[in-house]
């Protein structure tokens, strides 16, 4: 059973703390058909300069992660294929070890889906990739679940981190209710979110 209660609670919270867009890995639906849900893959490096944060990037197993796709296995078609990049469904995580605002939103009873980046060179300017999920069972609508991610961020100094997201993102409904597919002016909206940064602190093996 999909937690919309706490998906909600957890999205008004975001629109409280947080006012625009920012760099990092994030997914947002792109377009519906029956059992067919488009999604962009988006790594956004910060590009200021100085860097914000840091010099920003997407390194080898950094990842994205959908949560409660679909409510069961039997309801998730074959997981698409990504040139670099491991795709995997599970009930549970996976999430970034120091998320906050995480507790409560993966149900152990749906099915997650992870997108883990395997390639060897880091990607260091804004990205997009697309990508298909299938479902099985008559699925048309969207609900609002979340999403998370994490890039690596280089301090300078020999000091790095891990920068980790948690976001709003549209997800597979059976039916045809929910919000339906965002507009493009809406997808800064809905990718709004809190983060989670590792500061000062050195990069452990990956």
């Amino acid at each position: 059973m999909f937690k919309s209660l706490a998906v909600s609670a957890v999205v008004a919270a975001i629109a409280l703390t947080t006012t625009s867009a920012r760099a990092g890995f994030i997914v947002f639906l792109t377009s519906v058909s029956t059992d067919t849900y488009n999604y962009t893959l988006r790594i956004t490096p910060d590009t200021s300069n100085p860097p914000t944060l840091g010099q920003e990037e997407l390194a080898t197993n950094d990842m994205v992660t959908l949560y409660d796709v679909v409510p069961s296995a039997t309801n998730l078609g074959t997981l698409p294929t990504l040139t670099n990049f491991a795709v995997t469904s599970q009930a549970t995580g996976f999430t970034p070890t120091n998320l906050v605002n995480a507790t409560g939103i993966n149900d152990t009873g749906a099915i997650n889906v992870t997108f883990k980046y395997t390639g060897a060179t880091p990607i260091t300017v804004a990205t997009d990739f697309n990508v298909t999920i299938k479902t099985s069972g008559g699925f048309t609508g969207t609900h609002v679940g979340m999403g998370s991610g994490d890039t690596f961020v280089n301090f300078g100094g020999g000091y790095s981190g891990e920068k980790d997201d948690l976001y709003p993102v549209l997800l597979p409904l059976i039916g045809s209710g929910g919000p339906g597919t965002p507009e493009p002016a809406t997808l800064s909206v809905l990718s709004v979110g809190s983060v989670a940064l590792l500061a000062r602190r050195r990069r452990a093996a990956r």
